[in-house]
């Protein structure tokens, strides 16, 4: 189970463009920030990160002191993984497809040669303020 702070939750719903990536951090599965990566391809229908955004955007989850627990994208036309999505994927990583204001976030994993995609639950979470 995730859990996303629900004014992160309100952010990612309302991504209005066709194709970004980037990475959500948190602590102890709730996640609370968003990183966006430039999109280092020309084509509004493509993306492909570029090196020295997502290493900036790294970076800045390193030195928050939050863990990286999710790589997010955007799809306009389906909910689920591209083919060039499946070509880079990482394993034991989670991510988050976004599509028409829907989260769905999976776990990919691979046993014995085989790709596992498991879908994970989230609850929003409203963070109480001090």
């Amino acid at each position: 189970m995730i859990y996303i702070d629900k004014k992160l939750y309100n952010e990612l719903i309302n991504i209005n463009e066709d194709e970004q990536c980037g990475f959500v951090s948190g602590k102890d599965n709730i996640l609370r920030k968003i990183y966006k990566v430039n999109n280092k391809s020309k084509s509004p229908h493509k993306f492909r990160m570029g090196f020295f955004s997502k290493l900036r955007a790294l970076t800045k989850i390193l030195f928050s002191l939050n863990n990286l627990i999710v790589i997010y994208h955007v799809h306009r036309s389906k909910d689920f993984f591209s083919y060039e999505d499946i070509e880079n994927i990482i394993v034991n990583m989670m991510y988050l497809i976004i599509c028409n204001g829907k989260l769905n976030f999976y776990f990919i994993n691979i046993n014995n040669g085989i790709m596992y995609i498991d879908n994970v639950k989230y609850k929003i979470y409203n963070r109480k303020k001090k």
